[in-house]
């Protein structure tokens, strides 16, 4: 009888302890999100900037704002170049010109450079946060009192980038 129970103790303890012991599992799951880098430039003209005073020259005249904007964790620059390489060119004789300059958020007048070799304006270190800049542009102009009927003009295109 001892052995008969031993045994059933056994065979109860066998059976029970399958549910006692439940086995058990884990899985993961991933969550991600992504933010694009966003490093953008956007410049608006004022009315002055089409109504230059060749003849007398311009100094320190308002022309435009720009607004910059960027995520990048490094930072960014702003430079800045122009088709005539900083001179006001007669539409109708482009070898008749007179020159200009540059402040951009009211740093140091500058002539601008070369599409192949602008003329850095401003570097912004990353700051661990997106950045919005507004900047006033304004513009010297040499006074040209013998320059001859036309338009004097020049395309300047400002350039940001990710560093």
């Amino acid at each position: 009888m001892k052995k008969m129970n031993f045994l059933m103790t056994t065979i109860t303890t066998a059976l029970f302890s399958g549910i006692v012991f439940a086995a058990t599992d884990s899985d993961n799951l991933f969550l991600q999100g992504v933010v694009a880098e966003e490093t953008s430039i956007e410049v608006t003209a004022n009315a002055e900037a089409t109504n230059l005073n060749i003849i007398e020259g311009e100094t320190g005249l308002l022309i435009g704002s720009s607004v910059e904007r960027s995520n990048s964790l490094n930072g960014y620059t702003v430079s800045f170049y122009s088709a005539n390489g900083g001179e006001l060119q007669n539409a109708s004789d482009p070898t008749v010109s007179t020159s200009y300059e540059i402040s951009y958020g009211g740093g140091s007048f500058l002539s601008p450079g070369t599409s192949g070799s602008p003329q850095v304006l401003v570097t912004e270190a990353g700051v661990g946060s997106a950045i919005e800049e507004t900047r006033d542009i304004s513009i010297n102009v040499t006074a040209f009192p013998n320059a001859i009927v036309g338009s004097y003009e020049d395309t300047v295109t400002f350039v940001i980038e990710s560093l």
